[in-house]
């Protein structure tokens, strides 16, 4: 079910931080797919890559560095509601670039950041 601390950052429960998020469920295909000369669909599914958007609200210093010290990392373990499988997940995940803007001092506006799967989901 999702609630407040459907999403983690490791063990980071961040559902207070945050306004939204979006899950996107990316499929990763094949060299050998795309239409043929009849215009039909073909290839091969290599897998789904999930993709959490996640849009924080205004934060602090105190709050925004815990949150960066986890987006931050090079490997991150992400727990999620799989609205599929109607299960809490994990995966290994990455952070893309982040731009957070600063409007005055210890005070950081709304951002966003996404954590994209490293492997194909099971």
């Amino acid at each position: 079910m999702i609630d407040a601390n459907s999403i983690k950052l490791n063990d980071l429960a961040i559902g207070q931080y945050l306004l939204q998020a979006d899950l996107s469920y990316n499929k990763l295909w094949s060299s050998d797919s795309g239409r043929n000369m009849a215009g039909a669909n073909t290839g091969t599914l290599i897998g789904i890559f999930p993709k959490i958007k996640l849009t924080f609200r205004k934060m602090i210093g105190t709050e925004i560095a815990l949150v960066m010290a986890e987006l931050n990392k090079s490997s991150i373990t992400v727990t999620y509601y799989d609205l599929e499988t109607k299960a809490s997940d994990t995966m290994s995940c990455y952070a893309g670039d982040i731009e957070v803007p600063i409007r005055r001092l210890n005070s950081y506006d709304s951002f966003t950041a996404s954590v994209i799967a490293n492997t194909k989901r099971t």
